[in-house]
């Protein structure tokens, strides 16, 4: 998509809707570079913007600016065949702009019955066949990302000599899909599961250095999706782990999801005061996730 809009190369800027936009972001959105530098601005999470802040982006984005191509991610559940989109966004003058420029693609998000259909959609593109049992251990082991498993198809073709992906390739999966290691590794924490926490962890022979601060990033938008569940707001979930996610919400409550944020935020001062090293920070904080988890009342973490 980048490459298309000639700005393949620019520099990406990731912001997050639900962590509110700062002055960096419209700085950003408004202030062209010196030489006509470019830049690349997504915005996710965009739903979760209020009904003012979308009316004060309409007249900013109604400007031309050469060289600024912001990308807003609607992540929304979908009805009938279509996103579930705010009243007030469907009414705004830049998406109807949108519209007619044919600018807006819509996807439904990947859940346990698509992600198989993903990975033969992209295997098929690189001109690979895949074994039933090769098929088999993808869709159990990738996650529900489309980087992911595209990443993951793209390393495998390297592999596939003959243009079939065979079970032997999937036998270490994970190594071809770095993210996959955090989400092993939230999976496992959630499920109060310490001895495979740190099997996923070692199994990349990481000692923590290059995976705590990572780990801090995702385990922090998990407690704020938990939160919102908790509280009742409005937040996309996949479809696939909706159930599971309100469940785990419900069951820490307001007091362990609060113990989370406190986990984090300990792990992080820790290593950026001096106290800690990252590899001991991640051991506590293992610990310390882990026993949250394990001690509230179990839920089924399938899916």
């Amino acid at each position: 998509m980048l490459s298309a809009c000639g700005q393949g190369d620019a520099p990406l800027s990731i912001f997050w809707a639900d962590e509110g936009l700062d002055g960096g972001f419209w700085d950003a959105l408004t202030l062209q570079g010196l030489g006509g530098t470019r830049k690349n601005l997504f915005i996710r999470n965009a739903q979760l913007l209020s009904s003012e802040v979308w009316k004060k982006l309409s007249a900013v984005l109604g400007v031309p600016r050469p060289g600024i191509l912001p990308v807003f991610f609607l992540e929304s559940v979908w009805e009938k065949g279509q996103p579930k989109l705010p009243p007030h966004l469907t009414k705004l003058r830049c998406l109807e702009f949108a519209e007619k420029k044919r600018w807006i693609w819509r996807a439904p998000a990947l859940d346990a019955r698509g992600i198989r259909r993903f990975i033969e959609e992209r295997a098929s593109a690189l001109g690979l066949t895949i074994r039933p049992d090769a098929m088999e251990v993808l869709g159990e082991s990738l996650p529900p990302d489309a980087a992911s498993v595209s990443s993951a198809v793209e390393q495998l073709s390297l592999l596939a000599h003959d243009g079939v992906i065979e079970l032997e390739h999937t036998r270490n999966i994970a190594r071809y899909t770095p993210d996959l290691v955090l989400f092993d590794l939230i999976r496992h924490v959630q499920e109060g599961r310490a001895d495979k926490a740190w099997h996923a962890v070692l199994r990349e022979g990481d000692s923590g250095d290059g995976i705590l601060f990572p780990l801090l990033g995702l385990m922090a938008r998990e407690g704020r999706m938990l939160w919102q569940l908790q509280a009742g707001e409005s937040v996309y979930v996949p479809q696939h782990v909706a159930g599971m996610k309100r469940q785990l919400a419900a069951r820490l409550g307001s007091a362990g999801l609060a113990r989370i944020f406190a986990a984090l935020c300990e792990a992080e001062w820790s290593v950026k005061s001096g106290r800690l090293q990252p590899g001991q920070s991640l051991e506590r904080l293992i610990a310390e996730l882990t026993l949250l988890f394990a001690s509230t009342p179990k839920c089924d973490m399938a899916g």
